[in-house]
């Protein structure tokens, strides 16, 4: 059974339900026999780092949503009988995923992007952390020590997100962090999802944006967090996770 670590974040009590986005091509990923999420990064499957840090933290309900494309997820549910696979059926970008989340999720809940490497002791200093006399309509992850190169994508002032730009800023400064990947809603706009799919507005960077825009989104610091998009960031990956202690070439498969 999944146990939920002591702390005094607000929503160590209210937080029950996690979704991780499965459903992208990953098609940087070409030269990988396997979907993005199952691809072998420091000898287990990408995905397996979100689920690993919801499970310790002791997230009690976990759905993976994945696309045909990314059906070799299911092989997970032998080591993690109690995540629920979900498959979209059709996907049109990130948002559409998105708008599943929405028809199946109560608030607050958890969205990962499926291609992230976070250490579950992170994740839960992270967590922690979240003020419990702060209300916000959503939490974004901001990373405080960059591990791998990114852009620059949040600007953060007064412990809030002003602006998310996923294509980063032209001159950085000491307000820009790299972040996203990792969301806590407390306040879904679900209605605004529907009503951009409707009008086949399909980009998830671009509502990202307006939601720093319309409402409270606050930062929520983690130690290191990073996304995988490429084999050359796999590499990377493992030598950086070597480095860190936290896995060595003998233990790959």
């Amino acid at each position: 059974m999944p146990r939920r670590l002591p702390g005094k974040g607000v929503h160590m009590k209210k937080i029950e339900s996690a979704y991780i986005m499965a459903a992208g091509a990953g098609a940087r990923m070409s030269r990988s026999p396997r979907s993005k999420p199952m691809t072998p990064v420091g000898g287990k499957p990408l995905i397996t780092y979100g689920i690993e840090a919801l499970e310790e933290y002791g997230i009690s309900h976990i759905c993976v949503i994945y696309a045909e494309n990314s059906r070799d997820v299911l092989e997970l549910r032998a080591s993690f009988p109690d995540v629920e696979f979900l498959k979209q059926e059709k996907v049109t970008g990130s948002l559409s995923t998105l708008g599943i989340v929405g028809k199946h999720a109560r608030t607050p809940f958890l969205l990962l992007d499926a291609d992230i490497i976070v250490l579950k002791e992170h994740f839960a200093e992270m967590m922690q952390s979240v003020p419990a006399d702060v209300e916000m309509d959503a939490w974004f992850a901001a990373v405080k020590h960059p591990r791998m190169p990114g852009v620059r994508s949040l600007e953060i002032k007064d412990g809030m997100v002003r602006v998310f730009r996923k294509q980063g800023f032209e001159e950085p400064e000491e307000t820009h962090y790299q972040g996203g990947m990792i969301y806590l809603w407390s306040r879904f706009p679900g209605a605004e999802v529907e009503r951009r799919l409707a009008a086949s507005g399909k980009s998830m960077a671009e509502f990202l944006t307006d939601v720093t825009k319309n409402s409270r989104v606050g930062a929520m610091f983690i130690e290191t967090l990073w996304d995988v998009d490429t084999p050359e960031e796999v590499e990377r990956s493992e030598k950086l996770l070597e480095e860190m202690g936290k896995w060595t070439k003998k233990e790959k498969r």
